[in-house]
């Protein structure tokens, strides 16, 4: 029963960090503005949920075989880097199989995966949503689960070019490896939360003795939230330059500008600030040196 309390804490110590970085910017939006919010949103709760569960059962195994327990060696390294792995890797290795069956939300693109096929000679497979999101994205970094999944409300209202250019700047994320970059910060939040928690409560204990450990969880969990939030957005801003710069690269730069000018007019201005994840149109705009061409004389 320990084990399986243990377990529980930090699964959920774990989830409601993941779950606080990803919402706090959404937190303070208007009625209005929240439903342009979960158009840009893919991910549901039963996805959450289910990387919880997934969560949760490998860790009460870790905790169970004691893979993270006694003294770290350059023997049982090899173990505890392969259970990091492991138990972080449900958005990054299993949900992109999940994604594949998903016919409720997904549609299977032959057109677009085929031309990155025969473009690039890497097989990637293209999924166009069954809703109206605004938004496309990357996720799988294995040959068999490589995925790009793009929002039917936003490519309706671009140009074929301009499909393209989002399409392409989707597998700058897998060319330039980013799946895996975001997958290894992910990790380093585990390593993080488990191994320097209890130095943490040993050192407020000295000099607060009665402080509540319920409240050290709390605080604990919202420092590294922070120090995760910040080490993912310098890494996803950057990312985000290079993908803008790769779509541009095999489109043009017109093109990717302008799909992200219609993005912006799609979510009424709100990605136009920025967020965690991505830099703000403005910065991307000069990043690919975008030009807003004179509208043709009359």
């Amino acid at each position: 029963m320990k084990t399986l309390l243990s377990a529980l804490e930090l699964t959920l110590g774990l989830s409601l960090i993941q779950l606080f970085v990803t919402l706090f910017p959404y937190l303070f939006l208007r009625k209005k503005q929240l439903s342009i919010i979960r158009k840009l949103l893919f991910f549901t709760f039963r996805d959450y949920l289910f990387a919880t569960i997934y969560l949760f059962v490998f860790t009460y195994f870790a905790k169970l075989f004691e893979w993270f327990e006694g003294d770290w060696t350059i023997q049982n390294a090899p173990l505890f880097f392969i259970g990091l792995l492991i138990i972080n890797g449900y958005f990054f290795i299993v949900h992109p199989f999940v994604l594949k069956y998903d016919k409720r939300r997904l549609t299977f693109s032959p057109e677009y995966s085929a031309t990155l096929s025969e473009n690039l000679q890497k097989k990637v497979s293209v999924y166009i949503t069954n809703n109206d999101t605004i938004n496309a994205f990357a996720t799988g970094f294995l040959p068999q689960n490589r995925v790009i999944v793009m929002g039917r409300g936003l490519m309706e209202k671009l140009t074929q070019e301009e499909r393209e250019a989002i399409l392409y700047h989707e597998v700058g994320h897998h060319k330039h490896y980013d799946l895996i970059k975001f997958y290894f910060v992910v990790v380093l939040q585990f390593i993080l939360f488990v191994c320097f928690r209890q130095p943490f409560f040993d050192l407020v204990h000295q000099f607060y003795p009665s402080f509540n450990d319920g409240n050290l969880v709390f605080w604990y969990g919202g420092l590294i939230g922070l120090v995760y939030a910040i080490i993912f957005s310098k890494i996803s801003h950057y990312a985000e330059y290079r993908a803008d710069q790769y779509g541009a690269q095999h489109t043009s730069n017109q093109a990717m500008g302008n799909a992200l000018l219609k993005l912006s007019e799609l979510t009424e201005h709100i990605v136009d600030q920025g967020s965690m994840t991505h830099p703000s149109i403005e910065k991307r705009l000069a990043n690919i040196q975008f030009q807003v061409l004179p509208a043709p004389a009359s």
